[in-house]
């Protein structure tokens, strides 16, 4: 096969914000260029430093520090064979950038017929702050598929890039998001929240539009167990507790959805099932939405690294005897501190859920009588560590569901 040139090929498409790849007319390139992992990652850097002139030394010290007892040397051989690391046939298609050597600098510069994902996100964001379109905002929602150059993991000199991508993107969806609820689109909210929450699953102005919509289009129900959710995640793998203006926001719902907690009854064991709204059809298989399924299937999923587990309900309950009679505010904030605490020390694939200002419920399954004695001994550690137990009682009651 002769060499095959530009205009055979067509554009050169690179694609950075989620899985990296090259394409000649739709046609990933990389399989081709074969297990040179060394290379793609110093193509990589120069990609992302493309046009600005790089110190050796820079590129050294960012990428190999003291991998080389002649480090110049081998950066100069590495160079040469970035340049040529493409297979001969593609040779010429694959000129769509250069590297140049110019007064002791090295310079990575793309040509016209190349297309990269992260330079087109940013012309979006230039025109955006030049005419405030809203085309651009959805482009760049569609633009985004995942962390810049992910697959590098946390490299320092990637930090600085990945922040200010994470900006770019957040504050224009943020624009698009603010629009589209101006307008009352809010099924497409959800659509592009759902799809956004997967590459940035703890920025909260997502989590807030996200709700906002639920709750315009009637899924009051939703977006309070959204807000659980997202809270519970935040909480529990960034150690972050919500915003006052999520609270704000989350309470807002909640009252409009007439459920506020210091308004249910006293929970016993023995009314359970006459509290809890029993909606589930007990005869044949549960037919239940998507959003339902998904969470029913993350939760068994979690289910299947237990074995024989028996299930056991347990109500949690803070009595507030020795605290003054305005302190229901204390007892409210202590069962919260109290299920923060507790969820580090339960197992997975345990559920808990505060049922009013000072009750919890507790689901687990259990394998023996001695796992439900050590599952309130950790319970009652976690009380007597993070609550304030001289104001406070804990009452736990747990019984076996036959």
């Amino acid at each position: 096969m002769g060499i095959v040139s530009l205009e055979v090929w067509g554009m050169v498409e690179i694609y950075t914000l989620g899985n990296f790849d090259i394409k000649l007319e739709d046609v990933s390139i990389l399989k081709a260029v074969g297990n040179k992992q060394r290379l793609i990652k110093l193509f990589k850097y120069l990609l992302t430093f493309h046009g600005k002139k790089l110190l050796p030394e820079r590129i050294i010290e960012d990428l190999w520090q003291d991998e080389y007892t002649q480090p110049l040397r081998a950066l100069r051989t590495q160079i040469s064979r970035v340049r040529s690391m493409f297979p001969e046939e593609m040779r010429d298609s694959a000129s769509f950038f250069s590297i140049e050597f110019i007064d002791g600098y090295y310079v990575f510069n793309l040509h016209e017929d190349c297309y990269v994902d992260f330079i087109q996100m940013q012309k979006c964001i230039d025109e955006i702050d030049s005419d405030g379109g809203n085309k651009d905002c959805e482009e760049i929602v569609h633009l985004f598929k995942g962390e810049y150059l992910g697959e590098l993991g946390d490299e320092e000199w990637l930090v600085p890039v990945r922040s200010m991508f994470d900006r770019m993107y957040i504050k224009s969806l943020s624009k698009y998001l603010q629009h589209l609820m101006n307008n009352g689109e809010y099924s497409k909210i959800l659509t592009i929240c759902e799809e956004a929450m997967r590459y940035k699953p703890y920025e909260e102005p997502l989590h807030l539009f996200f709700m906002e919509a639920l709750d315009a289009l009637g899924e009051t129900r939703y977006a309070i167990n959204h807000y659980s959710f997202c809270t519970t995640k935040l909480y529990r793998e960034l150690g972050e507790t919500p915003s006052d203006r999520m609270k704000e926001l989350y309470k807002r719902i909640k009252n409009g959805n007439g459920n506020s907690n210091n308004h249910k009854p006293i929970l016993q064991l023995d009314n359970v099932d006459g509290n809890i709204n029993n909606c589930i059809d007990r005869v044949g298989a549960l037919v239940c939405d998507t959003r339902q399924f998904e969470f029913i299937y993350s939760f068994e999923k979690l289910q299947t690294e237990r074995e024989k587990p028996d299930l056991y309900l347990g109500i949690l309950t803070l009595d507030q005897s020795g605290l003054v009679r305005n302190g229901e505010i204390d007892v409210e904030k202590s069962t919260k501190d109290f299920i923060g605490s507790i969820q580090f020390n339960l197992r997975k694939g345990d559920v808990i859920s505060q049922w009013n200002s000072n009750q919890v419920l507790l689901l687990s399954k259990i394998s023996d009588e001695c796992g439900v004695e050590c599952l309130m001994e950790r319970i009652q550690n976690c009380f007597f560590n993070y609550v304030e137990h001289n104001k406070l009682s804990l009452n736990i009651k747990i019984k076996k569901i036959v």
